[in-house]
């Protein structure tokens, strides 16, 4: 089965309009440089492309040595971070720094409520050495670094609100997203000094590929697209990395665009991307096709227990069962989403062969799941039992 895509092309950051990573990309320019930017989401190929890009227009290559810096949140705390902000830059027009995972810093109690957790821990302690008491028996415990709360201001906030035209700060946030950073002083006094870019993965990773595969000077075939994200995966870092294999072992860059077929991926590219469950079980229970079935079951074998996988498909059929008798209830969409816990646009595709599967067929199938599981709790072979499941699924 090839893999169910959304829409094309790149989600833009949110709804208020906040641009896409691409876009930002795009346009970046030295005169247009600004003092701070902030990166949320989980794109890391188009995160370390909008770093590079800046970092390159701020800082000349000979001088990063001395004016590039690149610094994890959770191992620099954020007045250090300030501090080297503000330092002037030496033998370059503007110092660069990188702040990776910035969520390090947020999203912690709010000042007074610390404070009162602190003077309650401090008013249980007993007596304390010094006032008279004996010394407690157990060692005093580290106080634990906390987190800024989301509307509190701090030394990084504090910087922000006053950029240095001399330092490009860029913040990046891996593991959260703009819903989570929204009302954040952090995130509000980056997006007043600078910018906010949402590097928000493809919903659909093939006109990505085209287009980067366009820039390297060749032309990717749909099918060879498809081929690719079967073989590599959704990840774009993963993706780009092929292509740029693929482009390299055709010889791109003449004056005709070389093109990418599916025999090239096929040669040049591994099946990289672990097959998922779900995968699996849309081959059964969407597709019903034995063939995929069987291949994915292989892969996942290698990885995962009979039982577990056993578990799996009982479980999806019971949701089967339930959204048969949930249209027969005359329930919306939406209503069956909730109800059993289904993605909306699954409970499309599953709707039609669901409506045409007869109570009797469910009932077969339940029972060779039921007899599969004795099987597998017998010592039969695992891969044997569940290759018998899988053809009867797809029957």
């Amino acid at each position: 089965m090839r893999p169910a895509y959304g829409g094309g092309g790149f989600p833009r950051g949110d709804d208020a309009g906040i641009p896409t990573g691409e876009t930002a990309l795009a346009a970046l320019s030295a005169s247009n440089l600004k003092p701070a930017y902030f990166l949320v989401g989980d794109h890391a190929w188009m995160r370390a492309r909008i770093t590079k890009r800046i970092m390159d227009l701020a800082v000349p290559e000979q001088w990063r040595s001395m004016n590039a810096e690149t610094m994890w949140a959770d191992e620099v705390a954020e007045a250090r971070v300030a501090d080297v902000a503000v330092t002037p830059p030496f033998g370059s027009p503007r110092r660069f720094i990188l702040v990776r995972g910035v969520e390090a810093y947020r999203g912690g109690a709010p000042a007074e409520e610390r404070a009162g957790e602190a003077s309650a821990s401090d008013a249980g302690d007993g007596d304390a050495p010094g006032d008279g008491g004996e010394a407690p028996d157990r060692p005093v415990a580290r106080k634990r670094r906390t987190k800024a709360g989301k509307a509190e201001t701090s030394p990084l906030v504090e910087c922000l609100e006053r950029p240095s035209p001399q330092t490009v700060l860029v913040l990046t946030s891996e593991k959260r997203d703009l819903k989570w950073w929204a009302g954040d002083a952090l995130f509000e006094a980056a997006e007043r000094a600078g910018a906010v870019v949402g590097c928000v993965r493809p919903v659909d990773p093939r006109p990505w590929l085209s287009r980067e595969a366009a820039e390297l000077g060749a032309r990717l075939e749909p099918d060879a697209a498809e081929e690719l994200i079967e073989r590599a995966g959704t990840d774009p870092l993963q993706l780009a990395r092929e292509l740029e294999k693929l482009v390299c072992y055709g010889g791109a860059g003449g004056t005709v665009p070389m093109t990418i077929t599916a025999e090239h991926v096929q040669a040049l590219t591994g099946e990289t991307a672990f097959p998922s469950v779900f995968e699996y079980l849309d081959a059964l229970f969407v597709e019903r096709s034995p063939a995929r079935g069987l291949s994915l079951l292989a892969r996942l074998l290698e990885e995962s227990h009979p039982l577990r996988l056993h578990a799996m498909l009982l479980g999806q059929l019971r949701k089967l069962v339930a959204l048969k008798g949930a249209l027969n209830d005359g329930l919306t969409d939406w209503q069956i989403v909730g109800k059993i816990k289904l993605p909306y646009a699954l409970v499309g595709s599953l709707k039609m062969k669901v409506a045409r599967t007869r109570p009797e067929r469910f009932a077969a199938l339940l029972r060779a799941l039921a007899q599969a599981e004795r099987e597998l709790k017998r010592g039969r072979e695992g891969r044997a039992v569940l290759e018998d499941l899988t053809l009867e699924c797809c029957r």
